[in-house]
């Protein structure tokens, strides 16, 4: 697969994140501080984020410059150093409402700093980086360090080299929009709205005669495609019947756990999977969306996703959820709904997503919650996991580089590798990987 060069043009821009960009007023360069010759060609709003960044470097360092000499004098002074720590400690705190002291903020910024690990573990860590995951390993410097005060140091610090320097910048915007994501959650009660609609669905939607949390498993013996891997037809069948099957070409199976629910004096069987966000998830969500508040660019930390045999099954399914809600004393709402499972073109609102996915997707609203739904067929479930240029995992590897998150976590020129070449190698591990599951 090659990126034409209608592909390239789509590139997009990474919106609020340009002091990450290293051909900009913040790029890590020899030295400390920015040449008159780059101010005077910088655009005036990207000079007004370089001097609010810098200022807020010189807040948490509690320091008037950030010149050689003062730079100097804060790594050779330990307790000037100790000091500064506890005090940006206690301005962070306010900043995003960490109550309990010193030690309990500390404690959470060293649970943003793994965040902002695991998010770039999340990016190299992947089939599509098979073969270039030692290109962007973490420095040892960088990856150790949890202090933000040390961190800030160690990116003004040019007895370093320009990557590990780099590589602290990056963990402190990373561990910044952390605790911006966990303020959030703390403000709208998150996990707590969905635990409250996981009780709903134990006690309302799913039958009542079996345990909370009881499933069977089935398979889905597929037939695919050759050329397009898409799904030509589908059969569920036991779990018993699926382990005596023998494969030929071009079929799969593809286990499920599906529970039951009764409507209109029928059993309907679905298979449901939590799609709950993780930190090193939103984080790079946010980065895609070139937003710094999450409010605006994570509405869909919770939710769902729902796989049915048949449409008249889904429909069924809508139907019993707002059913539950009513003898449950509540009320359910769909908002921002999109449904192509009949046909018709996905318009995709996220980079790197296909025209050709087909699903039910809406946001859910009941009782303070606003949760994120999804619902297949089992057919356009399996193209959701196969199919050639429509399959999630493929989607997940295009929007990386299409949205230009590779290029800002990873600067080519500190990282020296060719971004195109690395997609096209990346899209073709990604498809090798689908085809031989």
């Amino acid at each position: 697969m090659t990126i034409t060069s209608e592909q390239e043009q789509n590139r997009q821009p990474v919106g609020n994140f340009y002091i990450l960009k290293q051909d900009g007023l913040m790029g890590i360069k020899d030295g400390v501080g920015i040449s008159p010759s780059d101010w005077r060609i910088t655009l005036p709003s990207d000079r007004e984020k370089a001097k609010s960044r810098w200022n807020d470097v010189k807040q948490l360092l509690e320091v008037e410059s950030l010149n050689k000499k003062q730079i100097s004098l804060l790594i050779n002074n330990k307790e000037a150093r100790d000091k500064a720590t506890i005090s940006s400690y206690e301005r962070f705190g306010k900043m995003y409402e960490i109550e309990g002291g010193n030690e309990v903020v500390a404690s959470k910024f060293r649970e943003y700093a793994e965040q902002a690990n695991s998010a770039i573990s999340e990016v190299i860590k992947q089939e599509k980086m098979t073969n270039y995951q030692v290109y962007f390993e973490m420095s040892n410097e960088v990856q150790a360090e949890n202090n933000l005060f040390d961190l800030a140091i160690l990116t003004l610090d040019d007895r370093y080299d320009s990557r590990v320097r780099f590589e602290a910048k990056r963990k402190l915007e990373l561990m910044d929009l952390a605790a911006k994501i966990d303020h959030r959650e703390r403000q709208t009660k998150i996990k707590e709205h969905y635990g409250s609609f996981t009780d709903f669905l134990d006690e309302y939607v799913w039958f009542s005669t079996i345990k909370r949390g009881e499933a069977e498993y089935a398979y889905l013996h597929s037939t695919h495609d050759l050329d397009t891997n898409a799904c030509m037809s589908v059969n569920p069948i036991s779990r018993n019947e699926g382990e005596g099957i023998t494969l030929q070409e071009g079929q799969k199976l593809t286990l499920l756990r599906r529970r039951k629910f009764r409507f209109n004096e029928r059993e309907v069987s679905i298979y449901v999977t939590p799609r709950e966000k993780s930190p090193e998830s939103k984080i790079l969500k946010l980065l895609r969306k070139g937003q710094e508040n999450p409010a605006l660019a994570v509405d869909d930390e919770i939710g769902l996703m729902g796989v049915l045999d048949s449409i008249e099954d889904a429909e069924a399914f809508k139907k019993h959820l707002r059913k539950s809600a009513i003898n449950a004393g509540s009320m359910l709402a769909f908002e921002e709904i999109e449904d192509t499972l009949n046909g018709g073109e996905h318009k995709p609102n996220s980079i790197g997503s296909s025209t050709e996915v087909r699903m039910f997707k809406c946001f859910i609203r009941k009782d303070g919650a606003r949760i994120e739904m999804i619902i297949h067929t089992n057919q356009t479930y399996l193209d959701y996991l196969y199919k050639d240029g429509v399959a999630h995992e493929e989607y997940e590897a295009k929007r990386l580089f299409d949205s230009g998150v590779m290029e800002l976590l990873f600067p080519p020129s500190i990282y020296e590798y060719d971004v195109n070449k690395m997609k096209n190698s990346s899209l073709e591990n990604v498809r090798k990987t689908i085809r031989s599951n």
